[in-house]
């Protein structure tokens, strides 16, 4: 912090314009002026102390104040970074080429359990076909096999 103030230099300046009051106090005729300017040397002494002691304190305070607006400052740009970070992320995951749906394999086994079960629904022509009789044959059958023998079309 090389822009802060020296407070030396300052108190200094004050001592010397304290000294210039007190030789025109010295010099000066007029009684009134005189007490003026004493109550002023007295008033720039006084203020003088209360500024040699308050000052290092209001340093110290603001420096701390300083500090803790720096830390947060470094917080905010670190969680800044992060969402930065983040955000990147998540557009090269928006843009990215959806991937074609995986497709489940296959079971090699399929057509033989397709087979099994074609023939346990329709029918197996290995079983013994039932003899076919006017009392166990429904009309659709009958027209079907009319259909099939070339008696109707």
């Amino acid at each position: 912090m090389g822009d802060i103030p020296d407070i030396g230099k300052l108190a200094n300046a004050l001592d010397a314009f304290k000294g210039l009051l007190a030789k025109a106090q010295t010099q000066v005729l007029d009684e009134s002026l005189r007490e003026k300017l004493g109550l002023l040397a007295a008033k720039m002494s006084q203020s003088q102390s209360e500024m040699l002691t308050s000052y290092p304190k209001a340093m110290a305070g603001m420096e701390q104040r300083m500090a803790a607006a720096e830390k947060q400052a470094q917080a905010t740009l670190e969680q800044a970074e992060q969402l930065r970070k983040q955000a990147e992320e998540a557009e090269k995951l928006r843009n990215a080429p959806v991937p074609p749906p995986v497709e489940p394999a296959l079971d090699p086994a399929l057509g033989q359990k397709l087979r099994i079960e074609l023939l346990e629904r329709f029918g197996d022509s290995q079983k013994p076909k039932k003899e076919v009789t006017p009392q166990n044959v429904s009309r659709s059958e009958f027209y079907e096999m009319l259909r099939k023998s070339g008696v109707i079309k």
